[in-house]
């Protein structure tokens, strides 16, 4: 096989097994196994369980994503569409024969988690209804410390340390709140919060937030 694995992009419509490589606001990125290029799951794809609104933050969505798929896990995705990237300015060779550009434009892979069973890899949408749905794209900003009184760091809490922290959001999957002298915010999953508190798997998303906001509350 070709030196980093196969150029050529997995086939739409199938399932494949692949490895989370990097987890951003607008998705993760999957590579599939034995593929040379990594696939865009976007994040309305990756789970019923996961929903943002325009309020949130870049780092909660990224949080939220790295909860459920953290970088390295391995996954089952479905292949939704393959876009040839390639257009008057992309196109690696000229009316001539000879290469312009002598590397060809990536195609663009559009994959699904939440469509795949995770134990199986049994195909959740066998009529394919999805397929042929693009991606979409995001940026993620540098934050700088604007020097107010309290110094805010940029990094995360040492682990095993414990923190005076703020509720800053309730979601169906847990709470994020903001530790006091750090600049982001830090995701309490929903089975952290207490051990009073479970949620069957047919609750919906409005019953979640209820139980956890029966317990605590933005301001916090």
């Amino acid at each position: 096989p070709p030196r980093g694995g196969d150029p050529t992009p997995p086939a739409v419509r199938t399932v494949v097994k692949g490895t989370v490589t990097s987890v951003r606001p607008f998705g993760i990125f999957v590579k599939p196994s034995g593929k040379a290029g990594d696939g865009l799951v976007h994040c309305t794809q990756v789970s019923d369980d996961l929903t943002f609104t325009r309020d949130d933050s870049d780092d909660a969505k990224v949080m939220a994503m790295e909860y459920f798929f953290p970088r390295g896990s391995e996954v089952f995705c479905k292949v939704l569409d393959v876009e040839d990237t390639r257009d008057g300015y992309a196109d690696h060779r000229n009316p001539n024969g000879g290469a312009v550009n002598p590397r060809p434009p990536k195609p663009k892979v559009s994959l699904s988690i939440k469509l795949a069973d995770q134990e199986t890899g049994e195909d959740l949408d066998p009529t394919h209804s999805q397929c042929g749905g693009g991606a979409g794209r995001g940026g993620n900003g540098n934050n700088r410390n604007g020097g107010g009184f309290e110094f805010q760091s940029d990094d995360p809490p040492d682990y095993g340390t414990t923190h005076k922290a703020t509720v800053s959001t309730i979601k169906g999957y847990g709470v994020f709140c903001k530790p006091n002298g750090f600049r982001r915010d830090v995701l309490v999953p929903s089975h952290q919060i207490s051990e009073y508190l479970s949620f069957a798997k047919e609750e919906t998303e409005e019953d979640r937030i209820g139980g956890i906001a029966g317990g605590v509350t933005a301001g916090d």
